[in-house]
C-alpha cells in the first residue's frame, strides 16, 4: 500500500485532466495529497506495475457543492510543468473506480474495479514476507511469493473493521486487488473456496491497535505497519542490541503469526492464541522458556529476539505426544490441501 494518496471516486476517461477523491463519509479528507506531488494513477486492471499515468497535482479544490461535497477535485498537470495557472495534463488511459455509496458515502468496493492515486517517492506499507520459512520448515509448509500479483495498493487510511458492513467492504476491496482469489458467486464475494493462496497486504492501520488482522475465509492478512512502527520506536530506549533489526524482526514476527491464522489453529475461544512454549524450548531458547509463535503472552522481547517457532501441536494436532497446555485446533502439517 502507498504510504500516501487516495481513492478515485469516480472514473476518470482518458483525454481527462481532472481526477476526484473520495473523502471518508463523514466529510472529512482521506487522502495526504498536497499540491506539487508527483503521482501516479491506477486501477485493479491498470495496475501501478503496468502502464498507468503520473502526473503532477498542479491544483487541489476542496469545499465542493453537492453532489461533490464528498470529494477533492484534483488538477493534473505535466510533471515538471506543475506551476499554476495549470497546464493540463491529459490521461491516457481510462480508469474505472469503486464509487462510494452515494446517500451513506461510505466506501462499498461493491464493483469489480478500484482506482486510486499513490504518491510517487512516498514508499510503501508492505507486508516483509523475506523470510516466512521460519517456522514453517518445521511444519512442512513452504511458501512461494510470485512476482505475479504482487504490487501496490492506493492508500487507505484506516482499514475499519469494526462492524460488520465495513468488514465485508474491505474484504470486497481487499479481493478487488488480489489476483489469485477464488470468489464465491455474489453477494459472497469476499468469501473464497480453498486454494492455496494468501494474500498479505501491508497497510498503515486498523480502527484499533491491533498489528494485524487474518480473516482465513477471505484468505487475507492485513499487517498494519504504522502501529508496529509506532511500537517500536516507543520501545527503542529500552531495546537491546540493534534497534533496527529488532524493529524489523518485529515486522516479520508479526507476518508470520498473522499467516499462523490462515491455517484456524488453536481455539476460536482464544482468538486462535495459546499459552503454550515453542516446540524447542529450551533448546532454541535465548532466554528461557522460549514461547511460541501464537502465545498470547509474548513480549517485546520475544517479538525481536529472531526466535519464531510452533509449539508441537500447532504442527502435529497430537493430543497424547504433545506436552502442550493448550490443545485444540487443527495441525498445520495435519491440514487439508488446499488449505
Amino acid at each position: 500500500m502507498f504510504k500516501r494518496g487516495g481513492i478515485l471516486s469516480d472514473n476518470a476517461a482518458a483525454g481527462t485532466s481532472i481526477v476526484y477523491i473520495a473523502k471518508n463519509s463523514d466529510g472529512t479528507r482521506a487522502d495526504n495529497i498536497v499540491e506539487g506531488d508527483n503521482i501516479a494513477i491506477f486501477d485493479s486492471i491498470k495496475t501501478y506495475e503496468s502502464s498507468h499515468d503520473e502526473a503532477c497535482v498542479c491544483k487541489i479544490t476542496d469545499g465542493l457543492t453537492p453532489p461533490n461535497d464528498f470529494k477533492i477535485k484534483i488538477d493534473l498537470a505535466p510533471i515538471g510543468d506543475c506551476a499554476q495557472p495549470c497546464n493540463a495534463y491529459h490521461l491516457l488511459q481510462d480508469y474505472t473506480a469503486s464509487p462510494p455509496d452515494p446517500a451513506s458515502h461510505e466506501w462499498l468496493f461493491d464493483f469489480e474495479n478500484s482506482a486510486g492515486v499513490g504518491v510517487i517517492g512516498s514508499g510503501f506499507y508492505e507486508a516483509n514476507t523475506s523470510d516466512l520459512r521460519q517456522p514453517y520448515d518445521d511444519a512442512f509448509v513452504s511458501f512461494t511469493v510470485s512476482n505475479d500479483g504482487s504490487g501496490a495498493v492506493p492508500y487507505i487510511p484506516v482499514i475499519d473493521l469494526s462492524t460488520q458492513d465495513k468488514r465485508k467492504s474491505y474484504l470486497r476491496f481487499h479481493q478487488i486487488w488480489f489476483k489469485n482469489n477464488n470468489a464465491q458467486p455474489d453477494p459472497n464475494q469476499d468469501i473464497n473456496d480453498p486454494n492455496n493462496y494468501f494474500h498479505i497486504m501491508g497497510s498503515r492501520k486498523s480502527e484499533t491497535l491491533n498489528w494485524g488482522i487474518t480473516n482465513p475465509q477471505s484468505d487475507i492478512s492485513w499487517i498494519f505497519n504504522q502501529i508496529i512502527i509506532d511500537f517500536c520506536n516507543i520501545n527503542i530506549p529500552s531495546c537491546s542490541g540493534d534497534c533496527a533489526l529488532n524493529c524489523l524482526n518485529q515486522l516479520l514476527n508479526a507476518n508470520r503469526h498473522l499467516t499462523a491464522h490462515e491455517f484456524g489453529i488453536n481455539c476460536e475461544a482464544n482468538q486462535g492464541h495459546d499459552t503454550n512454549n515453542a516446540w524447542c524450548d529450551p533448546i532454541c531458547a535465548d532466554v528461557a522458556p522460549e514461547l511460541c509463535i501464537m502465545n498470547v503472552n509474548d513480549s517485546w522481547e520475544e517479538r525481536t529476539d529472531g526466535i519464531c517457532e510452533f509449539d508441537c501441536y500447532n504442527m502435529l494436532e497430537d493430543i497424547t505426544g504433545c506436552p502442550d497446555i493448550d490443545e485444540c485446533g487443527p495441525g498445520i502439517r495435519t491440514t487439508q490441501d488446499p488449505k
